[in-house]
């Protein structure tokens, strides 16, 4: 999933930049975040759910980058458990109902 590998791109770019500055404690609590990062909440274990509450709490942008994904994995699973009315086989689509109504029509004002 792309959201995915954005996240461990924001993730690379924390530790290696945590690296170069000499954080190295800090650098070594992001090289274990990897896993929490990529679970869905519902699937974290206790250690991955503080690794998360620890990313919360010191690194905002991993954090934003983390529930970034959250949110993308949420709209998509929405999308895929519930149809649109307008995408069901044989209807006539978002194109005739975004087109104004024909002269003949008889609903037309």
């Amino acid at each position: 999933m792309w959201a995915t590998d954005a996240l461990d791109v924001v993730r690379r770019d924390t530790w290696n930049t945590a690296r170069k500055v000499g954080l190295a404690r800090k650098a070594k609590q992001l090289k274990g975040c990897r896993y929490a990062l990529w679970k869905n909440p519902e699937h974290l274990t206790g250690r991955q759910a503080g690794k998360l509450a620890w990313i919360a709490k010191h690194n905002n942008r991993l954090y934003r980058a983390y529930l970034l994904k959250e949110q993308f994995r949420l709209v998509f699973q929405h999308r895929g458990a519930r149809r649109s009315p307008c995408s069901t086989p044989g209807s006539p689509g978002l194109d005739a109902a975004a087109s104004p109504p024909s002269s003949t029509s008889p609903v037309a004002s």
